[in-house]
């Protein structure tokens, strides 16, 4: 009976310990986001873009550092910014072709959304 009541409590322990090591490693892998999830952007100069919807219209001979340094977040939360083909593959070249896009990831880190980007004759 002694053996069988030492038996019980090692049993008990191993339970037990298991229980807290799972309580601990299921916290640990759980990422905490934090941050905006926004993804609309400004233009922050409307003779170089303009921004109507989901679409980010620009003159032709317009370029890729001319579109990320004239951009900002609607809400004034870090964001970050890539300009990739229209199948959303890296650009290995500076300029920027009808049909490419903007993708933008949020500041945290999760959210991501993108603007097709279209040549405009005008943007008045």
């Amino acid at each position: 009976m002694k053996i069988i009541n030492v038996v019980l409590v090692i049993i008990s322990i191993l339970v037990l310990i298991g229980l807290f090591y799972n309580g601990i490693k299921k916290d640990d892998t759980e990422p905490i986001i934090t941050g905006s999830a926004n993804t609309e952007v400004l233009s922050l100069d409307s003779a170089i873009l303009k921004i109507e919807g989901d679409i980010l219209n620009i003159l032709e001979g317009t370029t890729q550092e001319d579109i990320l340094n004239n951009v900002t977040s609607k809400d004034n939360s870090p964001q970050s910014y890539r300009i990739t083909t229209s199948e959303g593959s890296d650009k290995s070249l500076d300029e920027i072709y009808e049909y490419d896009r903007l993708y933008v990831i949020a500041e945290n880190g999760v959210n991501e959304g993108y603007y097709m980007i279209m040549y405009t004759d005008s943007l008045d």
